[in-house]
């Protein structure tokens, strides 16, 4: 039995127990009052509920108030609360949803332990409600590779680790820094065994020895999601898949693009996923701000623009790309699969490729923007459509 199931029990004892009401006559009164509260706390229990900006589970208001919780409202035809629940430095979480939250007064490292008890959870979803870090930094020489190191967290990082994934770099990223309010990532869990555990870590230059650097900020919003239960069904990405979109029309960017004033980290290699709806047959991304590295600055997309190996240190090659599988520029006519530079800023960039809908973003472990070009990131506006869909017609006009 789970750690809720526990409580659940010992919730029904303590209803159940004698009271004075029903030594004063009252006892019919109290017993029909602690069905009514037993029901709501059974039928509601654990659903998602949203209130405003603020997001939580529907509880019983004392279970609520347990957990440390806030409510934030009330749940569904007034049947328990909407509660939210706030967790910091060292805490651990096994609620549906709640929040990892920086404290006032921040240490150097800061960790919470998220535990999955249900087994039909096997995805969690965090949301970067707010997230500032420190910016990535070229710093130093890149032993075994060339003389032109990356941008790298060097200061402050952000880790997921659990058993089913290792470390974030099988996430396809090994850390995240700088500004990524706003974004999300998705992180596997397998609790067939009986439970996982997920761990978020901080780890946080000291601010008395640098005092040029941002104070940190972070609110992330945790989410178990069981992809056959109708409240967080649709919120479940396909496997592999790093971000993931649900929405038929939306705006996704690279982590740290920061308004087009940050740098993107190397050794990034992560898909965007989105929802492809019935009747839909292709998706078009727009571009309001793209620029990566490229190796011919006049046309950079396909392999030779975008995707060679560096194999002269001082001659370095690019391989950071954004791949959109068989797609074409409008209205420059382009079709090809690897676009770098900045080939398809402000221009709209159209695929009906089959099977699932995605882009994924590649980084490489160089950045010499001096020959390359700058390493800023991209900005899109995506939405899918039930026409446009043969590539035939894109090479006849």
């Amino acid at each position: 039995m789970d750690l809720r199931g526990v409580f659940l029990v010992l919730l029904v004892a303590v209803l159940t127990a004698a009271d004075p009401l029903d030594e004063e006559g009252g006892g019919s009164e109290a017993i029909s009052r602690k069905e009514r509260f037993l029901l709501a706390t059974l039928k509601f229990r654990n659903e998602r509920c949203q209130i405003n900006n603020d997001r939580g589970v529907c509880k019983s208001w004392k279970e609520c108030w347990l957990l440390g919780g806030r409510s934030v409202g009330q749940c569904p035809l007034g049947h328990g609360v909407c509660c939210s629940v706030q967790y910091t430095c060292g805490n651990v979480t096994s609620e549906r949803v709640s929040y990892f939250v920086n404290p006032n007064v921040i240490p150097s490292y800061c960790s919470l332990r998220v535990n999955v008890y249900d087994r039909r959870v096997t995805q969690l979803r965090l949301d970067f409600e707010t997230f500032k870090l420190d910016q990535p930094t070229i710093s130093g020489a890149n032993p075994g590779a060339n003389i032109y190191p990356p941008y790298l967290c060097n200061n402050d990082t952000f880790t997921v680790s659990s058993p089913s994934t290792g470390l974030s770099g099988n996430l396809g990223f090994e850390n995240l820094c700088g500004e990524n309010s706003g974004q999300h990532i998705y992180v596997p869990v397998n609790a067939t065994t009986g439970s996982a555990t997920v761990e978020l870590a901080f780890h946080l230059a000291d601010r008395t020895q640098y005092s040029g650097l941002i104070q940190p900020q972070w609110k992330i919003r945790i989410t178990q999601i069981d992809c056959c239960a109708p409240d967080t069904k649709d919120l479940c990405a396909p496997q592999g898949c790093l971000q993931y979109y649900p929405e038929r029309t939306g705006q996704f960017e690279s982590f740290n693009y920061n308004n087009g004033n940050g740098h993107y980290q190397g050794y990034l290699n992560y898909a965007i996923c989105f929802k492809r709806y019935d009747g839909v047959c292709s998706i078009q991304y727009t571009s309001t701000g793209f620029q990566l590295a490229a190796n011919n600055l006049m046309n950079s997309y396909g392999t030779a623009g975008c995707n060679l190996a560096t194999t002269d240190p001082t001659m370095p090659n690019s391989q950071d790309y954004l791949f959109i599988p068989d797609a074409r520029v409008d209205p420059t006519g382009t079709m090809d699969s690897l676009f770098c530079g900045d080939s398809i800023r402000n221009y709209t960039t159209r695929t009906s490729a089959p099977g699932p809908m995605y882009v994924f973003f590649h980084t490489d472990g160089l950045a010499e923007e001096a020959m390359l070009g700058p390493e800023i990131g991209f900005q899109m506006r995506y939405s899918e459509s039930g026409t446009g869909c043969y590539r035939t017609n894109w090479i006849n006009g």
